[in-house]
């Protein structure tokens, strides 16, 4: 029994001796050697064929280790790989000190990701936001529009839901389909036609895209064109240093799935990534289904220390039931997911090409190579449509039609000032047109970079140019025949033309605390519009120049940005942990908007802008503005608190393209000011450094002012095709009257339109046929821009231990306007009036599984959970009314990757 008892404790020591060796561990976090920002999935690798990839904060943590020596190498796609020998004793948790990765000299940016631990970088000269990886992972948003709302100094205008055609406004711009922002994929153009077609009809899915930078201040000018407001740069996976397999299937109400798959590996030099999404989501009314097919590649290959050669190949096809037309506030407070029809259709297609060959030249030069293009169609059949009071829909459309889809009206007892929108009824059918749209835009693109040092003087030079191209066909249909026609009779056939040359140059030079950099554009543009449909009618043959209108512009775009860095000395008593990191930053710079084929081939003398008449030459220029800047950024309480407050003043001058059918006659300015802040406050580093739990509280907030200041707007759509309530009607009677800067024209007896005088009754209001608004001194004062809201507040409490996660969002938007009039009344077909102010509530759970080198994800995400269905936009005016918000949403969803 002894020398059992003897056996049985050997045994045991032997076990626990196993135990020990094997118990041993090295953990560590690996860092950019440039902006000290953590790297996401950097392959850590020991022994063979084994490793671990890093985590969104750049830690890594190898376990179950047995004693004795390792050799660890790090391997990140686009930086030099690095080894680490370690010496691990039994049981020894070894914990490494943050290490450095630097960037190869042949590194391109557009395959760079990093964690962020901060939400912005001191490496543009101005504000900016950084959407890192985690962020996006943890929202799982449903389209990118949901993500940038987040963001300081920007709003999302609602559209219907799925953000494939975003509405993003940037400190003020109007934001129908983000005209006035420049949007980038990768660092390339994603906008169908830049300058001619600046409308994004395309944007990335938001399950492919893996961060986003958004930049404001005047680092915008390295970027193209539109760039008076700023900059959406989104980013999408880079190669992965380790081959792997990622599969992610998420579903949820409304039919909402995604499916989607990618493979991507790096084999010595070669990197690829390929990746295959499916989306599909019923909308949130109804006959809104939408489904998109998206496929896109990547190959990064270094040729050798020096040069880098990157491809990009894309493809997406998307089917959508989108309609323009949306709900009168009769039909948005009956039944907010009422849309009848069922036959709109909108399809479209792209294909895109980014070729990038980068060469680093010895004695620190680089030269970066970048031919670019991409083909984009879409179709969009759309039923014509019609506004009549509610108790007139069943006689108007007929007993079959109203039984089909407008049933829901059946028990109900409108009143006078309830209208309805349906389908335009001609010959006892449905009308429908189609808008058949094709652009194609390449580009060639060559930059320099240098960085260089000289004594107590320090600098980087960034300079390049490019030519580019666009062609735009723009077709127009009209088929009487059925609302399900897909062919019908050409109204309308242009084309555009356009070439386009730029420079640009930023020069940073800094010394001690301080940073210079000024800033450069210059753009020259030519463009051309063909009436094909005219030249083809015309009876004699005459020149292809009698159907043609030219215009073309020079604009220069001088920048300067100012950084001061902080440091203790100028705090006092304040200890230096305390304040790090800390920035003050300045940009004052011209920026200007480039003037699409709506307006572009137009008339301006001495500040009216015309009909160009046979034979006159176009000549309408850019929208242009002074721009100021000035901001505060980084951390405090040694880290607990950090972010990004600015101030801006945005003087436009030129002003033309104002809203759907709201252009100034006489060209205008505007004003618009505002102050951001971008904060996190790291609750738990606060109260316990050494905690495993994290709580961080998020508060994005943007306050913003605009103002009219000059010029004269002419509106007929208020007019002549707005249907007024009778409280729009009161208002704009008391509009004229009350105010000298509006004048209401009527037609005379001879057919001429001339001013009305006198008083207006709300009876008279039929007659008119256009209103001026006058915003020059002493005309109306206090006038705001459209969709400027005063307050916009994102908050987001988030908690973190290990690998799971949680949050908790509110967003909330103040009331404003939709239209230069101001008006506070909504019309009856809800073209017109003030939005509501509303809030919306999101929660997310998170949950990250590794076993056996297989991870898994699950995510469980609500949405809008108070059901506060609120008026969105008006973003079409009178064809289309109110799009409806706020619907809540339930999703879910599993990923894998081994």
């Amino acid at each position: 029994m002894k020398s059992l008892h003897i056996g049985l404790l050997l045994f045991i020591n032997a076990v626990a001796s196993i135990c020990l060796a094997q118990s041993g561990s090295i953990s560590g976090r690996i860092l950019d050697e440039s902006d000290h920002q953590p790297l996401v999935n950097v392959a850590v690798l020991y022994g063979e064929n084994l490793g671990v990839l890093t985590n969104d904060d750049g830690y890594f943590r190898i376990v179950e280790l047995e004693s004795g020596s390792y050799s660890i190498r790090f391997r990140y796609t686009g930086y030099i790989q690095q080894e680490l020998a370690i010496e691990l004793s039994d049981g020894q948790q070894l914990k490494v000190d943050d290490l450095s990765m630097k960037a190869s000299a042949n590194q391109l940016q557009e395959i760079r990701v990093s964690s962020g631990a901060t939400t912005y970088s001191n490496d543009y000269a101005g504000s900016n936001t950084y959407i890192s990886p985690r962020l996006l992972r943890e929202i799982q948003p449903m389209g990118t529009e949901e993500i940038l709302r987040t963001v300081p100094g920007l709003n999302v205008i609602g559209d219907m839901g799925l953000s494939n055609r975003p509405n993003i406004s940037i400190r003020g711009s109007w934001g129908r389909r983000s005209y006035k922002v420049l949007l980038l994929e990768d660092g390339s153009y994603i906008a169908p036609a830049p300058y001619i077609g600046p409308g994004a009809y395309y944007n990335p899915p938001s399950d492919r895209v893996e961060a986003i930078r958004v930049i404001k201040g005047a680092e915008t000018l390295l970027y193209g064109p539109n760039n008076m407001f700023g900059v959406v740069n989104y980013i999408t996976r880079r190669p992965p240093a380790e081959p792997e397999v990622r599969f992610k299937l998420s579903g949820g109400q409304r039919a909402y799935t995604t499916a989607q798959a990618s493979y991507g590996g790096t084999w010595n030099q070669l990197g690829t990534d390929v990746q295959l999404l499916y989306k599909r989501f019923d909308g949130y009314q109804d006959n809104s289904d939408v489904g998109i097919f998206n496929l896109h590649t990547k190959f990064y290959f270094e040729l050798d220390e020096r040069q880098s050669f990157y491809f990009k190949l894309g493809y997406q096809r998307e089917r959508n039931n989108a309609s323009l037309a949306s709900q009168t506030p009769f039909t948005f407070d009956t039944d907010p997911v009422q849309n009848p029809f069922d036959a709109d259709e909108f399809t479209s297609r792209r294909y895109a090409l980014d070729v990038i060959h980068k060469y680093a030249v010895p004695g620190g030069w680089s030269l970066t190579t970048k031919l670019y293009g991409a083909d984009f169609a879409r179709d969009w059949w759309r039923q014509k449509t019609s506004v009549i009071r509610a108790d007139e829909v069943r006689s108007y459309l007929g007993e079959t039609i109203f039984q089909d889809r407008y049933s829901y009206m059946e028990d109900l007892t409108p009143g006078p000032d309830d209208y309805v929108r349906v389908g335009r009824v001609v010959d006892n059918h449905e009308a429908t047109t189609d808008s058949k749209w094709n652009y194609t835009f390449a580009g060639l693109q060559e930059q320099v970079e240098k960085k260089w040092q000289a004594g107590a003087w320090e600098g980087e030079l960034t300079a390049g140019g490019r030519l580019h191209k666009e062609i735009y066909l723009d077709q127009f249909l009209e088929n009487d025949s059925s609302r399900w026609a897909r062919s019908g009779q050409y109204t309308s056939d242009l084309r555009y033309d356009l070439w386009s040359g730029a420079l640009w140059a930023k020069h940073a030079f800094s010394t001690g605390r301080i940073t210079v950099s000024p800033l450069l554009r210059f753009e020259h543009v030519e463009m051309v519009r063909q009436d094909l449909l005219a030249a083809g009618n015309a009876v004699v043959q005459q020149p292809s120049d009698q159907f043609e209108l030219s215009n073309q512009y020079d604009v220069l775009l001088p920048g300067l940005a100012l950084d001061v860095r902080l440091g203790s000395n100028a705090l006092g008593s304040i200890k230096k942990k305390t304040w790090q990191d800390l920035t003050v930053f300045s940009s004052v710079y011209r920026g200007f908007i480039s003037p699409n084929n709506q307006f572009a081939f137009l008339v301006e003398e001495n500040g009216v802008v015309s009909s160009p008449t046979p034979g006159q030459i176009t000549n309408l220029k850019p929208e242009t503005s002074l721009n100021l800047e000035l901001g505060l950024r980084g951390t405090l309480l040694n880290g607990v608190l950090s972010g990004q407050v600015a101030g801006f003043r945005n003087a436009i001058r030129n002003f033309y393209a104002a809203g759907r059918g709201e252009l100034f006659q006489s060209i205008g300015e505007v004003l618009i000011a505002g102050a951001e802040a971008g904060v996190d406050w790291d609750i738990t580093q606060m109260a316990a450094s050494s905690s495993r739990h994290r709580v961080v509280l998020g508060v994005n907030a943007t306050f913003l002012q605009s103002r009219i200041q000059s010029g004269e707007l002419r509106d007929r759509d208020l007019a002549t095709l707005v249907v007024h309530s009778s409280a729009s009607a009161q208002e704009l009677a008391d509009k004229i009257n009350g105010q000298p800067g509006i004048t209401a024209f009527v037609l005379d007896g001879s057919g001429n339109e001339v001013p009305f005088s006198g008083v207006i009754t709300v009876e008279e209001l039929s007659g008119i046929t256009a209103l001026a608004f006058n915003f020059s001194d002493p005309g109306l004062s206090d006038y705001e821009a459209p969709y400027t809201p005063p307050i916009s507040l994102h908050t987001r409490l988030s908690y973190r231990y290990k690998d799971f996660g949680a949050g908790l969002e509110y967003h909330y938007l103040a009331s404003q306007y939709t239209e230069y009039a101001n008006f506070e009344s909504e019309s009856s077909d809800g073209a017109i009036g003030k939005l509501p102010a509303y809030g919306t509530y999101d929660a997310q759970l998170n949950y990250r599984l590794n076993r056996k080198g297989i991870t898994w994800e699950f995510f469980l995400i609500g949405k809008n959970l108070s059901n506060e269905i609120y008026r969105a936009s008006r973003l079409n005016r009178v064809t289309s009314g109110i799009f409806p918000g706020g619907f809540r949403q339930i999703n879910g969803g599993v990923g894998v990757t081994f």
